[in-house]
Protein backbone atom coordinates (compact mmCIF):
# COMPACT_ATOMS: atom_id res chain seq x y z
CA UNK A 1 0.00 0.00 0.00
CA UNK A 2 1.66 3.55 -1.01
CA UNK A 3 1.93 6.10 1.59
CA UNK A 4 1.11 9.59 0.70
CA UNK A 5 2.10 12.47 2.30
CA UNK A 6 1.49 15.74 2.45
CA UNK A 7 4.59 17.40 2.57
CA UNK A 8 7.82 15.58 2.07
CA UNK A 9 9.50 14.36 5.24
CA UNK A 10 12.76 16.03 6.10
CA UNK A 11 13.79 13.36 9.32
CA UNK A 12 12.73 9.73 9.60
CA UNK A 13 13.52 6.98 12.00
CA UNK A 14 13.52 3.08 11.52
CA UNK A 15 14.23 0.49 14.52
CA UNK A 16 15.54 -2.52 14.40
CA UNK A 17 15.31 -4.38 17.58
CA UNK A 18 17.90 -2.17 20.09
CA UNK A 19 19.13 -0.17 16.89
CA UNK A 20 17.68 2.78 15.86
CA UNK A 21 18.65 4.45 12.46
CA UNK A 22 17.74 7.85 11.76
CA UNK A 23 17.96 9.91 8.07
CA UNK A 24 17.32 13.31 7.50
CA UNK A 25 17.18 15.29 4.24
CA UNK A 26 19.92 17.95 3.75
CA UNK A 27 22.33 19.31 0.90
CA UNK A 28 25.60 16.93 1.60
CA UNK A 29 28.29 18.10 3.42
CA UNK A 30 31.57 17.99 1.25
CA UNK A 31 33.33 18.17 4.46
CA UNK A 32 32.00 14.75 5.84
CA UNK A 33 29.59 12.37 7.20
CA UNK A 34 27.91 12.54 10.69
CA UNK A 35 27.32 9.66 13.11
CA UNK A 36 25.20 10.13 16.53
CA UNK A 37 26.44 8.31 19.61
CA UNK A 38 24.20 7.84 22.42
CA UNK A 39 25.85 8.09 25.87
CA UNK A 40 25.09 8.09 29.12
CA UNK A 41 26.93 11.57 30.14
CA UNK A 42 27.93 14.08 27.26
CA UNK A 43 29.25 16.63 29.72
CA UNK A 44 31.55 14.68 31.05
CA UNK A 45 32.96 13.05 27.70
CA UNK A 46 32.58 16.89 26.35
CA UNK A 47 35.53 17.67 29.39
CA UNK A 48 37.86 14.72 28.49
CA UNK A 49 37.22 16.31 24.19
CA UNK A 50 38.01 19.62 25.66
CA UNK A 51 41.03 18.83 27.83
CA UNK A 52 42.45 16.75 24.45
CA UNK A 53 42.56 19.37 22.32
CA UNK A 54 39.37 18.09 20.27
CA UNK A 55 37.57 20.22 17.84
CA UNK A 56 34.53 21.53 19.10
CA UNK A 57 32.27 22.70 16.69
CA UNK A 58 29.15 22.83 18.57
CA UNK A 59 28.83 23.08 22.02
CA UNK A 60 26.39 21.35 25.00
CA UNK A 61 22.89 22.38 24.78
CA UNK A 62 19.72 20.76 25.27
CA UNK A 63 17.52 20.37 22.15
CA UNK A 64 13.94 20.30 21.36
CA UNK A 65 14.02 16.23 20.99
CA UNK A 66 15.33 15.59 24.68
CA UNK A 67 18.31 15.14 24.19
CA UNK A 68 21.62 17.12 25.86
CA UNK A 69 24.47 16.84 23.24
CA UNK A 70 27.48 18.30 21.12
CA UNK A 71 29.34 18.03 17.75
CA UNK A 72 33.35 17.82 17.30
CA UNK A 73 35.18 17.19 13.99
CA UNK A 74 37.81 14.53 13.89
CA UNK A 75 40.93 14.38 11.92
CA UNK A 76 39.77 13.39 8.76
CA UNK A 77 36.80 15.92 8.55
CA UNK A 78 33.94 13.91 9.69
CA UNK A 79 31.55 14.68 12.35
CA UNK A 80 30.32 13.06 15.47
CA UNK A 81 27.82 14.33 17.70
CA UNK A 82 27.35 12.92 21.05
CA UNK A 83 23.68 12.84 23.46
CA UNK A 84 22.40 11.91 26.44
CA UNK A 85 18.92 11.51 26.42
CA UNK A 86 16.62 14.02 28.87
CA UNK A 87 13.81 12.67 31.11
CA UNK A 88 11.01 14.36 30.65
CA UNK A 89 7.75 14.95 32.36
CA UNK A 90 5.98 14.52 28.66
CA UNK A 91 7.17 13.04 25.53
CA UNK A 92 8.08 15.52 23.07
CA UNK A 93 5.21 15.47 20.11
CA UNK A 94 6.51 13.41 17.04
CA UNK A 95 4.45 13.00 13.74
CA UNK A 96 4.48 9.44 12.74
CA UNK A 97 3.66 8.35 9.14
CA UNK A 98 2.83 4.51 8.70
CA UNK A 99 4.95 3.20 6.52
CA UNK A 100 4.71 -0.26 4.84
CA UNK A 101 7.19 -2.93 6.93
CA UNK A 102 8.39 -4.20 3.82
CA UNK A 103 11.12 -0.88 4.01
CA UNK A 104 12.05 -1.99 7.44
CA UNK A 105 12.55 -5.28 6.21
CA UNK A 106 14.74 -4.02 3.63
CA UNK A 107 16.47 -1.93 5.54
CA UNK A 108 17.37 -4.99 7.79
CA UNK A 109 18.56 -7.11 5.40
CA UNK A 110 20.80 -4.08 3.97
CA UNK A 111 22.09 -3.30 7.38
CA UNK A 112 22.70 -7.51 7.40
CA UNK A 113 24.53 -7.68 3.98
CA UNK A 114 26.95 -4.22 4.83
CA UNK A 115 28.09 -6.43 8.19
CA UNK A 116 28.65 -9.52 6.25
CA UNK A 117 31.16 -7.92 3.81
CA UNK A 118 32.52 -5.29 6.66
CA UNK A 119 36.28 -5.55 5.79
CA UNK A 120 38.05 -7.26 9.40
CA UNK A 121 41.25 -3.94 10.12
Amino acid sequence: MPVHLERAAAFAGVNLGAVQIFLRERTPDPNGAVVFFVIGDADELYEFHRANGVEIVEEPSDKPWNVHEYTVRELDGNYRTFGQRLQSKEPPKIERDDVPVRLEKRLAALLSDLAAHKPCP
